[in-house]
């Protein structure tokens, strides 16, 4: 299961399955996935699952809107139980328009074992019947589809309600930037390799932001390696996941 890094929140240390041959989810859905983009207007959002007994199409299902639970937020119910995986999405299914295309990773929907949890270690359920996913915010690279891809976890509805700093996930349309983009410009040019190179060799003061931002290689330090990284990203050439969004909040 991929690692997050969240906020530690109080909760239950078990949830009890519910006997059910249906499960009912939540989504909370950023703002980004109802803007207007790449000639796709879109007020919706969608669930897609697979079973072993139903055939699926994508985007899959609309859900309705749970304004009793918070704004933004959606449900879908009669999800069959032997359903293992879902995605949420805004329910757009021009894979061709990348920037009109919005969905989650495949997600998990059977349960956290202990220490499965990203915000809490002794958090033990065996389905996620009635909880709600929220997004981390970060976007992550797809092999399967050109769409924009975020990850996320699972929240039980009574720790969604009484807490509203999950990930920063109410501030996050606020402020993007780009991996790679130090100077904060909305491109990836030679300067900011420049930038890099300095920063590699002491002569560069970066905010935290900027050393997130820097460290393309994912290794933990700014680097020559990402200074070249970078520059061959401005002049066109593929590098990790330069120029993909990253959410700071």
């Amino acid at each position: 299961m991929i690692a997050f890094s969240a906020v530690i929140l109080p909760v239950n240390a078990q949830t009890a399955e519910k006997d059910s041959s249906t499960r009912t989810y939540y989504f909370l859905a950023p703002d980004h996935y109802f803007k207007e983009e790449a000639d796709a207007p879109n007020d919706k959002v969608g669930v897609y699952w697979w079973s072993p007994t139903e055939a699926a199409g994508w985007p899959g299902t609309a859900m309705t809107p749970a304004p009793e639970v918070g704004e933004n937020v959606f449900k879908i119910e009669n999800v069959p139980s032997e359903a293992s995986t879902v995605i949420f999405n805004n329910f757009f299914d021009d894979d061709s328009k990348k920037g009109a295309c919005y969905q989650t990773v495949m997600i998990n929907t059977e349960g956290y074992s202990k220490g499965e949890c990203p915000y809490s270690d002794t958090l033990v359920t065996k389905d996620f019947n009635g909880w709600i996913y929220v997004l981390d915010g970060n976007e992550m690279s797809n092999e399967f589809t050109t769409a924009a891809t975020c990850n996320g976890a699972w929240f039980t509805l009574d720790d969604y309600k009484n807490h509203d700093d999950y990930y920063g996930v109410y501030n996050f349309d606020k402020v993007k930037s780009i991996k790679g983009d130090v100077d904060d410009d909305k491109s990836i040019t030679s300067l900011d390799s420049l930038l890099i190179l300095r920063k590699s060799v002491m002569l560069e003061e970066f905010t935290d932001k900027q050393t997130k931002l820097a460290d393309v290689d994912g290794d933990n330090s700014i680097t020559s390696s990402d200074a070249l990284e970078v520059l061959r990203s401005s002049i066109g050439l593929d590098s990790y996941d330069i120029g993909s969004k990253v959410y700071w909040n």
